[in-house]
């Protein structure tokens, strides 16, 4: 198999995995009307209290806006609530409540579940090796995308 081959395999099987995931992950969360992004910003939350919506979105890697909008609907929903942070009346802390705790640990169960079905058939071993391959395509992709930007913005600057 040639590199261009390669390069056509991963990417339209790193696609196909991602929007296939996401496909069963919104339909998994359709009953507690949050999508995919959404559950992952509570994992955050639940797991790292009082983080700022800043934070969350240059963890997320995504735009201040996109996390402000989610964040709403999820206190809107009553499972987080944003609370002024103490000394900087300008920002944000993030926290769950008692009903996104309840909500965060059904999310848990059910990713335990897709965790489960997505893995069968592999070894512990098999299972680390995936994980650290991917971790190090991430890693990857992150610098590619570091260096595109700076090309980005050298060109914009001419």
């Amino acid at each position: 198999m040639n590199n261009s081959d390669r390069g056509k395999i991963l990417k339209r099987s790193l696609g196909a995995l991602f929007r296939q995931g996401q496909n069963i992950e919104n339909c998994s969360l359709k009953h507690l009307k949050i999508s995919g992004a959404q559950a992952r910003y509570m994992d955050v939350i639940h797991d790292s209290p009082g983080i700022s919506q800043d934070a969350v979105a240059r963890l997320f890697k995504v735009d201040k806006g996109a996390v402000a909008r989610a964040v709403k609907k999820l206190e809107t929903a009553g499972y987080i609530e944003r609370r002024r942070k103490e000394g900087d009346s300008r920002a944000w802390q993030l926290f769950m409540t008692e009903r996104g705790e309840e909500i965060h640990k059904m999310m848990r169960t059910g990713e335990m579940e897709f965790e489960s079905r997505l893995l069968a058939g592999f070894s512990e071993e098999e299972i680390d090796t995936l994980c650290m391959m991917l971790d190090r395509i991430a890693d990857n992709i992150a610098a590619m995308h570091s260096d595109a930007h700076g090309d980005c913005e050298r060109r914009c600057r001419k």
